[in-house]
């Protein structure tokens, strides 16, 4: 009998789950926060600090 190769293999892909974790935050949620972000700060004047009127 042959012994089944997919206990090693799930257990791979188990512990490489956190790193796909991060690095979707990495590359998806960080630059849409960013995003957010600038848009906020363009809207804020300057000179005042304060949040510019449309």
């Amino acid at each position: 009998m042959t012994a089944s190769h997919a206990p090693l293999i799930m257990e791979n892909y188990i512990s490489f789950h956190p790193a796909m974790t991060w690095l979707i935050i990495f590359l998806v949620i960080w630059p849409v926060a960013l995003a957010v972000l600038f848009a906020f700060a363009v809207r804020i004047d300057p000179r005042s600090g304060r949040l510019r009127r449309r």
